[in-house]
């Protein structure tokens, strides 16, 4: 093997390492329309068929987080035979089952949380102080042989470093900078390389890239989602210890791909707590889900938690810290009120589109539903929700009606219906000296006066005249009502929502009704 061609290209390599960042990519919104922009009467969420469920044969065991990542797939966690990673195509199709599964097998944790930079490295949790790693690119070519130790040189003084696996290339390279050794070439004789089988099959799928031992607790890591482009870091949910955690994703090892390309593993090195314990804004209790969009200044960071006061937080940087990012007056828009959410378990944020139309979703396990929110916090509408035709007798409320057919009442996805039951107009004709409660008896109707509250009923009429009355009747009304069974994951591309249904075992999708032409094929329907 020729090092020299190979590490020939270390040297520029290495002299932009430690200011690498992540592959550009186009920036997520951070400030999107709102209700005045784009009404919910101008779109709704229609129902994409098939379900991709047991009877489909896609074989769900409670299926989890739905991570749609940069490398153009679904990934999705379930707990089948233990746990297991599915990579999917967004038509459906299953392309890998066995995603970090000698991790499952030898930890016995099904995974909880997935995430991706743009280094197209996927990142798995477990609920454990562990985050694993694997390389879609390293994956595809596969590795030929994995650098041990070379040599670095100082171009200005000859002195001479050897750099080696005993700790991440970075931090040593990091240290020689620090040391003021700014001028560097590589000894491409120097270079030592392992073919060795394990080793190789070892970066080849998955590793640690990460064993946490900075929080006062052990690390119980839920939800972890790789941060904005241009820079090295990831983002971790880490409820062990109450916390949203950065880490540095450092050069670990040098890797030669079998098509003579040259890529890398990676570490994690601790950052900061991002978000500490607590139970107001910016900060957290028990966070679930994480997701960044944006970059730079643009940086948005959004995480939901199941106690605290604020369940779901978005959070933009301010200078060295980080500021709350969702506007509040009175008690708020839906998404930060109080007692809105029941258990919110994950999170997604729409990309901005033709439409100027951006939208936060979040599933609420708790409440059986996933709901989508205007970038100012206001409800959209809910994504997930079937109908049902209920009977009303003259003057009866929905929720007695309701009640009667033993089908629970939820206030949240009928707001138009609050309190209502319903009425025709008639017209009454009211005699001279005579009320209008006598007229509209006389007439064989029954006055109501929670259809008539500007009308008197008890007034008399002096000159004879006719009035238009409201009375009840009976009909029927359309009822919205939830169809999903703890929902735990949720994930959006070009306007189609992918939830997983996870009560039902399967993924339902959802597709906004000027999104169409957006709905990938599904070659199974």
């Amino acid at each position: 093997m020729n090092h020299f061609l190979k590490f020939s290209t270390l040297t520029l390599l290495f002299a932009g390492l430690l200011l690498s960042g992540c592959v550009d990519e186009p920036d997520l919104p951070t400030s999107l329309n709102n209700s005045d922009d784009f009404g919910a009467n101008d779109t709704s969420f229609v129902r994409v068929a098939p379900d991709w469920s047991n009877g489909q044969g896609y074989d769900w065991e409670n299926p989890g987080e739905i991570h749609i990542a940069r490398d153009g797939y679904m990934y999705v966690a379930d707990e089948k035979d233990g746990g297991r990673v599915t990579r999917m195509k967004l038509d459906g199709s299953i392309v890998d089952r066995s995603l970090f599964q000698d991790v499952i097998d030898t930890t016995g944790r099904a995974p909880v949380g997935l995430g991706q930079c743009s280094k197209l490295n996927l990142y798995m949790v477990d609920g454990s102080d562990n985050i694993y790693a694997r390389n879609t690119a390293v994956e595809h070519f596969g590795i030929e042989e994995i650098v041990v130790s070379f040599e670095m040189i100082d171009l200005r003084t000859g002195d001479r470093y050897t750099i080696d696996n005993s700790r991440p290339v970075y931090e040593q390279l990091l240290d020689l900078v620090m040391d003021g050794v700014d001028s560097l070439g590589t000894d491409y004789n120097s270079v030592v390389t392992t073919s060795d089988p394990d080793t190789l099959a070892r970066y080849e799928r998955e590793y640690v890239f990460l064993a946490d031992t900075t929080g006062d607790h052990p690390s119980q890591f839920t939800d972890v989602d790789g941060g904005p482009a241009g820079e090295e870091i990831i983002y971790v949910a880490d409820q062990g210890n109450d916390r949203v955690v950065r880490y540095q994703i450092a050069t670990s090892r040098v890797l030669f791909l079998n098509d003579g390309s040259v890529a890398y593993a990676y570490a994690g090195l601790y950052i900061d707590d991002t978000v500490e314990f607590g139970s107001g804004q910016v900060s957290t209790n028990n966070p679930t889900s994480i997701v960044t969009t944006g970059s730079g200044t643009s940086t948005r960071l959004y995480f939901t938690q199941v106690d605290g006061n604020f369940l779901f937080q978005r959070l933009r940087p301010a200078g060295d810290s980080w500021q709350f990012d969702v506007a509040a007056s009175g008690d708020g828009p839906p998404l930060i009120e109080l007692d809105y959410f029941g258990a919110p378990v994950g999170v997604a944020v729409g990309e901005s589109d033709e439409y100027g139309l951006g939208l936060i979703y979040v599933a609420d396990s708790l409440q059986n539903r996933v709901t989508a929110f205007y970038s100012g916090g206001a409800t959209f509408r809910h994504v997930a929700a079937e109908t049902e035709l209920v009977d009303l007798e003259p003057g009866e409320y929905i929720v007695d009606a309701l009640d009667a057919l033993g089908i629970d009442w939820y206030p949240d996805l009928n707001q138009d219906l609050i309190g209502y039951y319903s009425g025709e107009t008639v017209d009454v004709e009211v005699a001279a000296g005579q009320t209008i409660a006598e007229a509209v008896a006389a007439a064989g109707y029954e006055f109501d006066s929670l259809l008539n509250p500007d009308l008197n009923p008890d007034a008399t009429v002096v000159e004879a005249t006719v009035i238009s009355v409201r009375i009840p009747i009976a009909t029927t009304v359309e009822v919205s009502l939830p169809t999903l069974d703890k929902p735990r994951g949720v994930a959006t591309r070009d306007g189609v929502v992918y939830i997983s249904d996870s009560g039902h075992n399967r993924i339902v999708r959802y597709s906004r009704s000027d999104s169409d032409s957006y709905i990938p094929n599904d070659p199974n329907y």
